[in-house]
């Protein structure tokens, strides 16, 4: 038997439908000799036109792979073409897809698309191509069909929702009773009409107008919360989808209906019930919007010092409430004797600042405030012998005064152009808001004391720092001969010095050395506190810097007979960093761990990665640091109570300068220690991608 045949038979055999699709499709791939396939099942009119994608079948092509050959279809005119065509390549992809259109089943085009940079000519395989193709389509519709009927048979028993199905003639084919109750008919008015004969003639207007464009174009159309009456009269609001169906050449409309009526009218009754309550509580509102300002002003007095800044919130609140027209900030000028009206804020909030003076006790009604200390609340300005007229529409005012010590420093002042506008409540929120500007009055008076005080104590910092900077230069400048010469004597005397001056020179050459460290401590202290350090970064070998490092402290490790020992990463080769800081940190931190281990201990330094940053790792067999010292070690000139068997020496700068160091290298120092066992610190420092 032909193996084409005997393909067939065995496909035709396939019971499980995923295998018999996967089966077809790689049979297609194999008579193509191509990698990738699909079906593609196309409905249109008939003869050349754009086509409508029903499906694409494809075992190959991804989900967005075969949207987009759905696409190239849309855009295309290849409806009822034979014969082989291409489309462009799909996204990120350099291969052509070619296209072989295979033949018709009534309205419907099949197609297989396969991606590969050359056309092929089918020759003797087009009729087992086709053969295929059309078995697999009529397989997929079988089960599509499986599928929709399982679909309506669950919509169609759902109490709430209506279904109802008619062809092209508008004759009703199938209906549920949800569908008859939300049209409001019993089962004998539908034998004999089409669906729109069933309801009033404006009943559904909308589905009418619509029909048509569903059934040319096939395109679903949604309404929402469409307002109808039913034939009784009665309002009703419904959700309504028309959705086109048919295959084959077969037209028709499926409407899916649900009647919302009682959640609208839940709705409406509840925008009533808000609204009466909007009405009721209007001054529960203003009341709130009045605690708002309070709460505003009290947490303003702990938060601010600029008494403008304070006045814009201030009065952007008060505008809710007040509804003002004008208000003003006056301030008690006391050499002369006047009210200076320092700034205005109108309706929409603008302000302008500085606009004249009134004088105390004898010009209007915030000079008379400003004297006598109490507030006022006038409800008519035209019958108040103190009012003098500012602004033509002003009709009622209310003034407090601003009181700090016992003194009034100025008035707080709102204008309306209603009269009556403001009353004894209005008047005691008004008192608190004076209060909280007489606080910030007071308490900007207090920081720009402060302000002077720090300046000076800045000043006499700045001295104190360049006199340490000067000494410590003059200093250090003899301090490094000093040691020079000991070095030159130490090696020109060589054995012709017994062994006593010998260890002579060596001590004092030692404690040069550790006098010009705290020399160059307190000279990075002073940078640290002017903010003058910077950090010059560069790739530097990790080999070389640890070498420096065990180097500057082997002699003092050989004489307490303490093991020095170090470790590197084998992948790690360099470290982008600012060496003098680096070696700062690692020496001082490599000298702490040598200086408070026993004799016959031991100190190691290890070197490897973490994440994205560099680890430096000290670990010594020391003395270790007390649990309650833990947060203070790191503090400038603390010294801790680690000077037992005689560990002493430096002035309490050198975990300092370590943290403050790698702070401004990025990095960040871990600590762990136990009294008895020893302590291990580690610097952590983040390091670009790549060198």
């Amino acid at each position: 038997m032909d193996k084409g045949l005997r393909f067939i038979e065995e496909l035709l055999r396939m019971d499980d439908y995923a295998k018999f699709q996967a089966m077809g499709l790689r049979k297609i791939s194999s008579i193509l000799d191509v990698d990738r396939v699909a079906l593609v099942m196309a409905s249109g009119e008939g003869g050349r036109g754009k086509p409508q994608i029903f499906y694409v079948l494809s075992e190959t092509f991804s989900d967005e792979e075969r949207e987009e050959i759905r696409e190239s279809f849309r855009g295309s005119d290849h409806m009822g073409r034979e014969g082989s065509f291409s489309f462009e390549p799909l996204k990120g992809r350099k291969e052509p897809i070619n296209c072989i259109g295979v033949g018709r089943i009534g309205s419907v085009s099949l197609y297989i698309v396969y991606e590969s940079d050359k056309v092929i000519e089918l020759g003797d395989a087009e009729s087992e191509l086709n053969c295929i193709s059309f078995i697999l389509f009529e397989r997929f519709m079988r089960e599509y069909d499986k599928f929709t009927h399982r679909l309506m048979g669950n919509i169609m028993m759902h109490p709430n929702i209506g279904v109802c199905v008619f062809n092209i003639d508008c004759r009703v084919e199938l209906l549920n009773r949800a569908m008859l109750k939300i049209i409001g008919i019993d089962d004998k008015d539908v034998e004999g009409k089409d669906y729109f004969n069933m309801m009033d003639e404006n009943y559904l207007e909308w589905e009418r107008e619509e029909a048509g464009g569903i059934l040319s174009h096939r395109k679903s159309v949604k309404l929402e919360r469409a307002e109808r009456v039913r034939k009784n009269g009665e309002k009703q609001y419904v959700d309504v989808s028309m959705v086109p169906m048919g295959w084959m050449g077969e037209k028709g409309i499926c409407v899916i209906a649900q009647d919302i009526t009682p959640q609208v009218k839940m709705e409406n009754n509840w925008l009533e019930v808000i609204d009466e309550l909007k009405n009721s509580y209007a001054d529960l509102e203003k009341a709130m919007k009045k605690l708002e300002i309070l709460h505003f002003t009290l947490k303003a007095l702990t938060s601010t010092l600029d008494l403008d800044e304070l006045l814009d919130r201030i009065m952007e609140l008060a505008k809710d409430v007040y509804e003002f027209e004008n208000a003003g900030v006056g301030i008690v000028d006391e050499e002369t004797g006047t009210l200076l009206v320092k700034v205005h804020y109108y309706s929409d909030l603008k302000k302008k600042k500085d606009l004249y003076r009134l004088k105390i006790g004898e010009e209007g009604i915030c000079g008379y405030v400003a004297y006598t200390g109490e507030p006022m609340v006038v409800s008519d300005v035209s019958k108040n012998p103190h009012y003098i007229e500012a602004r033509k529409n002003t009709r009622s005012e209310m003034a407090v005064p601003i009181i700090v010590g016992g003194k009034v420093k100025g008035v707080l002042n709102f204008e309306s152009d209603e009269v009556g506008a403001y009353n004894e409540d209005d008047l005691d929120l008004a008192r608190s808001l004076a209060s909280v500007v007489g606080i910030t009055l007071q308490n900007a008076e207090m920081f720009s004391e402060l302000q002077k005080d720090k300046e000076e104590l800045e000043r006499l910092s700045k001295y104190k720092s360049d006199f340490v900077a000067a000494v410590t230069h003059d200093m250090r400048t003899p301090l490094t001969t000093i040691i020079g010469y000991m070095d030159i004597l130490k090696t020109e005397l060589g054995d012709t010095i017994t062994s006593s001056q010998k260890r002579c020179i060596e001590q004092s050459i030692r404690e040069a050395r550790k006098l010009a460290r705290i020399i160059e401590q307190t000279i990075e202290l002073t940078l640290l506190d002017t903010n003058s350090e910077t950090v010059e970064n560069n790739w530097l070998s990790v080999q070389m810097l640890v070498s420096v490092i065990l180097d500057d402290v082997y002699q003092r490790a050989e004489d307490k007979g303490i093991e020095l020992n170090y470790k590197i990463d084998p992948s790690i080769k360099n470290i982008y960093t600012d060496e003098k800081k680096f070696l700062e940190i690692m020496r001082n931190l490599v000298d702490n761990a040598v200086k408070f281990s026993n004799s016959g201990g031991r100190v190691d330094l290890r070197v490897y990665r973490r994440d994205d940053s560099m680890v430096f790792e000290v670990e010594d067999t020391g003395i270790g640091i007390p649990e309650g010292e833990m947060d203070k070690i790191f503090d400038r000139f603390y010294m801790a109570c680690r000077d037992k068997e005689g560990h002493q020496g430096g002035v309490g700068l050198g975990l300092y300068i370590v943290r403050e160091f790698t702070k401004l290298l990025g990095g960040r120092v871990e600590v762990e220690s136990e009294v008895g066992k020893g302590s291990v610190f580690r610097v952590i420092l983040p390091q670009p991608a790549k060198e």
